[in-house]
């Protein structure tokens, strides 16, 4: 029975709950049987079932009640999960690492676990800690240094769940958490986790079926399932930045029958970079042109073009237009996810080791250098940045729209010389988008964008 509420976009509200003149906030997932009286409850917070929160009690936003409890006596616990499969572990809070591996137990069920770090020493310790709160019985696979392309394949080849920790920043280790289709853990399956924090542990008795990436390396597998996607690339001959991302392409490439090294001799050969966690790349050709990401791919279309499903709504509409009008598209993860078309050049946008084969094909399939095939490339700049907000999601959203609207319902806004998109991210952050003729003009809509969440934030208030 609800009465007298607000209730935001994206709430779930479980059967036999009462909530009386309270409000709560996007993203919320209330129990079985709860009691919420007179309070507001804040964005993507978790209510366990039999839960009470009693009159007056203001819950901050990610916050956990735990089953049976009432806010007088619970423990509000922040919420692992801060973005889609992504969840921040205190480099020193261990407890707070063994809650987050007991909950992958809950979820896991009996599909197996991979792990895997970065190679940093954070990274690694909070693996160990990990490690050690999972449930003996399962099939645990502990890897050593991963990347996110690899983390992806693993999980979707052992139909488990996959983890790659990377040290990002001083106290902070952020776990990406792949399913078995390879892709980022749903809300859904967010939820499961942190409902997991709140159950009885059991106690970890006897030997894990513990697996070591050696026989039966998943990398191995990774490098001869990229290769058979790839034609022959005898003519590569380029050097490698030495990343655990690179030495993986190195793999790729040599098996290929091209040749690498890793010595950044640039002014003899063209030199690839992806850094440790496999997302971003850069090139620099033979001449000395220096290649982003972005560039990369308005090239690749081009002189290799692919079929996949549609792009994501993020990617710029001029990379939309060139990949397109080329007959193809990309994945975001991979291309051999279940309703997903496979094609021998897929290539993924957040996938470092996928742009580069896709690179390198194109050149060995063109003929072309890749100094060649960047000649006369003319794309629009774009930037991207990350804000947050204090205030309530869905009032900050209504004055956003307020001001900018398009046909497809997306907040966006058209200027002369480019558009800027502003697209809600999970918590209390949104990402801004802007594609502009220059970088000093796309510059110019991120501050515009900026200033206008900044000013919808203080309307909360």
């Amino acid at each position: 029975k609800i009465t007298s509420t607000v209730v935001m976009n994206g709430v779930k509200i479980c059967d036999g709950t009462t909530i009386d003149s309270s409000v709560i906030g996007d993203g919320t997932f209330i129990g079985k049987n709860c009691i919420i009286e007179s309070s507001f409850i804040g964005p993507y917070s978790l209510i366990c079932d039999n839960a009470r929160v009693e009159k007056g009690s203001v819950i901050p936003q990610e916050s956990i009640i735990g089953k049976g409890q009432t806010v007088a006596q619970a423990e509000v616990t922040k919420s692992f999960f801060t973005d889609s499969g992504k969840a921040e572990l205190s480099v020193e809070n261990e407890a707070h690492a063994l809650k987050f591996g007991h909950s992958l137990d809950f979820l896991s069920k009996k599909r197996p676990i991979i792990l895997f770090h970065d190679g940093t020493e954070k990274a690694t310790d909070i693996l160990n800690v990990i490690y050690s709160s999972l449930d003996f019985s399962k099939r645990v696979i502990k890897g050593d240094f991963g990347s996110y392309p690899l983390a992806s394949f693993s999980a979707m080849k052992k139909k488990g769940i996959s983890v790659f920790l990377v040290s990002e920043a001083t106290d902070v280790v952020t776990a990406y958490v792949f399913d078995e289709k390879g892709l980022p853990l749903s809300r859904e399956e967010q939820i499961i986790c942190e409902k997991a924090v709140f159950t009885e542990t059991e106690s970890r008795q006897g030997m894990k079926e513990e697996h070591f990436l050696g026989d039966e390396s998943l990398s191995d597998l990774y490098v001869s399932w990229r290769s058979e996607k790839i034609p022959p690339l005898a003519s590569t001959n380029l050097c490698l930045d030495n990343t655990s991302s690179c030495r993986l392409l190195s793999r790729i490439i040599k098996k290929l029958g091209g040749e690498c090294e890793f010595s950044p001799q640039r002014e003899k050969k063209d030199f690839l970079s992806i850094d440790e966690k496999g997302t971003e790349l850069f090139c620099v050709t033979k001449k000395g042109k220096k290649l982003s990401k972005l560039d990369i791919l308005y090239i690749i279309p081009k002189y290799f073009p692919c079929e996949n499903v549609s792009l994501p709504d993020y990617t710029p509409e001029g990379l939309k237009d060139a990949i397109l009008s080329n007959g193809g598209s990309f994945s975001i993860y991979s291309d051999e996810i279940s309703g997903r078309k496979k094609a021998s050049g897929v290539y993924g946008y957040d996938d470092g080791i996928s742009i580069a084969l896709a690179l390198l094909s194109a050149s060995h399939v063109s003929g072309l250098s890749i100094d060649e095939m960047s000649e006369n490339l003319e794309r629009p700049s774009f930037e991207e940045k990350t804000v947050y907000f204090n205030g309530d999601k869905s009032i900050i959203f209504d004055r956003l729209c307020e001001k900018s609207h398009d046909s497809e319902g997306r907040l966006r806004k058209n200027f002369d010389g480019g558009h800027v998109s502003i697209v809600p991210q999970y918590g209390n952050q949104f990402r801004i988008f802007a594609e502009a003729i220059n970088a000093e003009t796309a510059s110019e809509l991120i501050i515009l964008a900026e200033k206008d969440v900044e000013d919808a934030d203080k309307s909360c208030f």
